[in-house]
């Protein structure tokens, strides 16, 4: 008890409507940072796949390439079909996750670089919603004293 009015004093809370606010203002700050922490999430993913297929793209590149330039085509193209298709199925994503960009894809450092920075700032907004739960913990117990205490002197008040 001694620790929550050493609390109030240091923060000058005044009253158990400021200290309910805190805690309701703690409570939005954290569903906002919970909700982009969400978006930034589906970013790293979209990354990812993004990563995933340009490495498939130029990883089976030069077996489509080879098919385009050997005399019999058909064969080629059964003999390494998987391949092919992996390249292809690729392409296909490629071109439609960058439809509005120019002829040629990113570069997959560019998007290693954005994964990379989405990756720290999901860490920065772990570290963010961390305290704010801790805060939150800490206004809860100290409203839940508040209370107690104010209780347990309009019980005095009342007894005199």
């Amino acid at each position: 008890m001694a620790n929550t009015l050493i609390f109030l004093q240091e923060n000058q809370i005044n009253s158990l409507n400021q200290l309910q606010l805190d805690y309701t203002a703690l409570s939005t700050n954290i569903e906002m940072l919970s909700k982009q922490k969400e978006e930034l999430n589906k970013e790293i993913t979209k990354l990812s796949k993004e990563i995933h297929y340009l490495g498939q793209y130029y990883t089976n590149k030069k077996y489509f390439s080879a098919m385009l330039k050997a005399d019999n085509k058909t064969s080629y193209r059964n003999l390494h079909q998987d391949k092919i298709e992996k390249y292809e199925e690729a392409r296909r994503f490629l071109k439609s996750e960058f439809a509005n960009q120019s002829i040629n894809f990113p570069s997959l450092d560019s998007i290693k670089e954005r994964q990379k920075k989405a990756f720290v700032d999901s860490k920065k907004l772990n570290r963010q919603i961390h305290q704010c739960y801790q805060q939150k913990q800490q206004i809860s117990i100290v409203l839940k004293n508040t209370q107690s205490l104010l209780t347990k002197q309009y019980q005095k008040e009342k007894t005199i």
